[in-house]
């Protein structure tokens, strides 16, 4: 399998691809707004865009606590958030929508749609009626 025209065993690291998965962001036992900034430090405007979305998906009140103490659903929109925070060429989102709302699904779609020069990968395990 190839992304970007390379390996996939030889995409670790490579800047443009970023994934959904908070299983990545979990490494590092910090708080979500200590998480949004050792991630996004190195990319200028990065931090900005990741807090807006996380206004625009009334999700501020989740900024003070680990990822473990989140539920499934906000986990869920942490990694896509953080996902699409960078205007990546490739994000690969897993299960994206296991346990989000309805709502927060809809804007995720429309945000992936405007976002012209990024390419996405999605797995899901919702049905049609989900």
């Amino acid at each position: 399998m190839k992304i970007n025209g390379r390996d996939v065993k030889g995409v670790r690291g490579q800047e443009g691809v970023w994934t959904s998965m908070a299983e990545v962001y979990k490494l590092a036992h910090l708080p979500v707004e200590d998480l949004i900034g050792l991630f996004t430090e190195p990319k200028d405007g990065c931090r900005r865009n990741a807090s807006r979305l996380f206004e625009d998906f009334e999700l501020q009140s989740i900024m003070r606590k680990r990822l473990h103490e989140l539920s499934t659903g906000q986990q869920k929109m942490f990694g896509n958030i953080m996902a699409v925070s960078f205007s990546p060429t490739l994000v690969l989102l897993d299960g994206s929508f296991d346990k989000v709302d309805e709502n927060r699904r809809r804007l995720f779609i429309e945000i992936l749609m405007l976002a012209a020069s990024t390419s996405a990968s999605m797995t899901t395990h919702a049905g049609p009626n989900d």
